[in-house]
């Protein structure tokens, strides 16, 4: 017996009360992650703790509620509640030693019209030190997934962007969760059509909500989906001076044969790929690679088997080919998300070092 029907999101992390007649689960909703209370005599459903904020999967015991919590301006801390959220206690501290010194950003959430009439979410933030009048530069950052989604949660690549002087766009395009099931569901069959029209109109919003956001010096990056749509992007405008794609696809057609998800594709457009060879191609990034003038850096693990570094190599070899200013750095014994800290900290270090060049 589905408990949740009346629910138009995507659960997890579902836990028991101790009385086996109650339970708890988080979803994402509108930039937050929350989780709720549901009983097994009804359909309805108690908020437990709804903040702008992102709170992790719920632990129970003797009653007692944990979880993770984290905030733009705090990393994950634990918390605990007995008495379903009214009273939420704080156990943990670790990241206030390591934030004493530190001036952190300035995110909010902003909302906009789409092509199609459809309200989509994004977010803001700025660095701390931007001067009255001035305009400053600014990174676009794309979601992976593609139903993955930002909010509101400490990130680590966004405070680094911030800190050397650049504003942060993220945008929750349709195919993004938290926002009911059509909306997730409206990338099928179009990766790079719907979702691209939501990216760019909320550049567009955000550059006129936001005077001291430069819009001739803006750049995109994004990973695994995220790649794959910062490939698209620079396929289909040239208003961005330069671009750094991570873990990305760019044909889904050769895609398809080898990731170790080969249903991604026939989940996300209905079907076998060589019924859909046209479709497929026509939503590649290197359908269109002769459209490509902004310089773009492409980073990949040579042990990714989710996106395989063909499709970086792909890329690569058309942007090179085309005459585009190019780099292609390969990390040996990194998969889809590096784990060693020198990879991550050298593949920061490039990131920020081809934003300096093209966009400082």
């Amino acid at each position: 017996r589905c408990l949740t029907t009346d629910l138009d999101e995507r659960l997890d992390g579902a836990k028991w009360a101790s009385d086996s007649k109650t339970y708890y689960f988080g979803f994402p909703k509108n930039g937050k992650r929350v989780i709720f209370k549901g009983s097994i005599d009804n359909s309805t459903f108690t908020s437990i703790i709804d903040k702008e904020a992102s709170v992790g999967r719920p632990s129970m015991a003797a009653n007692k509620l944990a979880f993770t919590m984290s905030t733009p301006t705090s990393p994950n801390e634990i918390y605990l509640t007995a008495d379903n959220g009214k009273t939420v206690t704080q156990l943990t501290n670790e990241a206030s030693e390591w934030l004493k010194n530190k001036t952190l950003s300035k995110t909010e959430s902003f909302w906009f019209p789409s092509f199609d009439g459809t309200t989509v979410q994004g977010f803001i933030s700025e660095p701390s030190d931007f001067a009255a009048g001035a305009k400053g530069p600014v990174i676009h950052r794309i979601h992976g997934g593609p139903h993955g989604a930002f909010g509101y949660g400490y990130t680590d690549m966004n405070e680094i962007l911030t800190g050397k002087g650049y504003a942060v766009i993220s945008i929750n395009p349709r195919g993004s969760s938290g926002y009911g099931q059509k909306f997730s569901d409206g990338t099928y069959q179009a990766w790079g059509g719907g979702d691209y029209q939501d990216l760019m109109k909320g550049m567009d919003y955000a550059l006129e909500k936001y005077a001291f956001l430069d819009k001739d010096r803006m750049g995109v990056t994004g990973g695994s989906y995220g790649g794959f749509m910062t490939n698209w992007v620079v396929t289909q405008t040239n208003r961005y001076k330069a671009a750094v794609t991570s873990a990305s696809v760019s044909n889904l057609i050769s895609f398809y044969g080898t990731s170790i998800y080969p249903d991604l594709i026939e989940t996300e457009f209905g079907g076998m790929p060589w019924d859909n060879y046209a479709l497929l191609w026509h939503f590649s990034p290197m359908a269109h690679i002769k459209n490509v003038t902004t310089p773009t850096l492409i980073i990949h693990g040579e042990n990714d088997m989710d996106v395989p570094i063909t499709q970086g190599e792909e890329f690569f070899i058309g942007l090179k080919k085309m005459g585009v200013p190019a780099k292609f750095i390969r990390y040996p014994n990194e998969g889809h998300g590096f784990t060693n800290p020198k990879n991550r900290l050298h593949n920061t270090k490039q990131l920020l070092s081809w934003f300096e060049q093209y966009l400082k």
